[in-house]
């Protein structure tokens, strides 16, 4: 695998650098095991965010859209998904950067999927949860088909990763509306015509 592109991972989580992006237009996100075992094909969110001076300042370094994102740890190791924006990534992640007119992304990311079995059976156990060591990520034997194979591969299989994400995220606006159409109909009762009914309840209590 280290002969398909660059293998490298994060610096830990620093929370005095942390910020709402809700209140700062400028949110560079940091990505931990969470966000990558959440995600499908590409990592869409994150729950914590950072300044990109103060982190880079530190050393952490900021990584590119497309760089496939593994996780060391958790109850599957070997989980991946692709930055969809630059990010920072915490120590329990590996970014695997490809080499140009070697390997692709996505396919590397497909590839990845496919050893999740193999990944569980080698992982390490700690005393609290499995882990990935590189040597063992690089044990794994990856093919290394043409460039323009790879694409092909690639890009076939995530489209039909994006089709689900997509209607993902429009189920989750439906769920919205509905949660929204709910609330006002059955908590605050402003219902269709409700105006007309609580005119015709005060003219029954007259």
């Amino acid at each position: 695998m280290d002969k398909l592109g660059k293998i490298s991972s994060g610096k830990p989580y620093d929370r005095k650098y942390e910020f709402n992006p809700k209140l700062h237009e400028k949110s560079i996100p940091f990505v931990g095991v969470k966000e990558v075992g959440q995600s499908r094909l590409h990592i869409l969110e994150s729950d914590r965010h950072c300044f990109l001076n103060n982190l880079s300042k530190k050393g952490n370094k900021l990584f590119s859209k497309n760089t496939v994102c593994i996780s060391i740890y958790g109850s599957y190791p070997g989980e991946s998904a692709l930055l969809k924006s630059d990010a920072f990534l915490s120590t329990s992640v590996f970014a695997f950067s490809h080499y140009e007119n070697i390997s692709n992304p996505k396919f590397i990311k497909y590839c990845l999927d496919s050893q999740r079995k193999t990944f569980s059976s080698i992982s390490a156990t700690t005393t609290i949860r499995k882990a990935l060591p590189t040597y063992q990520l690089l044990s794994i034997k990856f093919p290394c088909p043409p460039q323009e194979e790879q694409e092909r591969i690639g890009d076939t299989l995530s489209a039909y990763d994006e089709l689900i994400e997509n209607n993902e995220r429009q189920i989750e606006v439906l769920q919205g509306v509905r949660t929204a159409i709910f609330k006002e109909w059955f908590i605050n009762l402003r219902f269709p015509n409700y105006l007309t009914y609580e005119t015709e309840r005060e003219r029954e209590r007259e």
